[in-house]
């Protein structure tokens, strides 16, 4: 039960996160967060052959960053897209 809602959370953040950040025209928003997101998954990659989920040090910064990209959508998402009149 646990692993399925931690694979669920994982699931939902990726998709809420990475469309806003493919759609938008880059800008520092943009890619910081996008930085974000990709960083999220290297330490989850990487978590899978090492023990990293175990040290409490390490998933806190992985929530931080969690949700920071997702902070970062949320600006982008209420931010609306410059006109190209």
């Amino acid at each position: 039960m646990g692993l399925l809602s931690f694979l669920f959370l994982l699931l939902s953040f990726f998709t809420l996160t990475l469309p806003v950040f493919l759609k938008r025209p880059p800008g520092a928003l943009e890619a910081g967060g996008f930085a974000i997101v990709f960083g999220v998954l290297a330490f989850l990659i990487h978590s899978a052959t090492d023990t990293d989920l175990h040290s409490l040090l390490l998933v806190s910064n992985l929530w931080l960053s969690m949700g920071l990209a997702i902070a970062a959508a949320e600006i982008l998402r209420r931010k609306k897209t410059p006109s190209a009149n």
